[in-house]
């Protein structure tokens, strides 16, 4: 990891743990996005926000799993922090070589009432997520075949 790298996701999080938030996003020393959100939501909240700006970021999230590991390969993202990654969200992001640090590993991410999997988990393929997310000039939009995450409580 190179040095700014590695001061990039030491300040996404010292800001994660510091205000309880779920996701940071840290790029050139600068925090570009911060959220509370739960979920994926929040990733998905910040590729609306920074679209392209996410490539070269290091990112802070609470819960990574294989869903948000692909998208950090999708963006081109440089550096993860997790507080709890699965295993298959290690494993893609070891893949893609991109360098990562964890608090905990788990088989699988739970959902919010923490009784099942997360569902983003079993929503689309590998290949699936990645057609899904469709560029437009300003900001990509989630089509995923018509997925509505409300109603999947992502």
């Amino acid at each position: 990891m190179l040095r700014t790298e590695m001061k990039d996701v030491e300040l996404a999080r010292l800001r994660l743990k510091e205000k309880g938030l779920s996701l940071v996003v840290v790029k050139d020393g600068k925090v570009i996005f911060e959220t509370e959100a739960h979920g994926i939501k929040g990733f998905l909240e910040a590729i609306k926000l920074l679209d392209k700006e996410l490539a070269g970021s290091s990112v802070a999230d609470k819960n990574v799993g294989r869903a948000v590991a692909l998208l950090c390969v999708y963006f081109q993202v440089s550096a993860m922090l997790a507080v709890i990654i699965s295993t298959e969200g290690i494993k893609v992001l070891k893949d893609n070589n991109i360098p990562y640090q964890f608090e905990r590993c788990v088989p699988n991410i739970l959902n919010q009432r923490r009784n099942d999997i997360c569902p983003s988990k079993n929503l689309l393929s590998h290949s699936q997520l990645l057609k899904s997310i469709q560029k437009t000039p300003k900001s990509p939009t989630i089509t995923a075949m018509n997925l509505d995450l409300n109603a999947h409580n992502i």
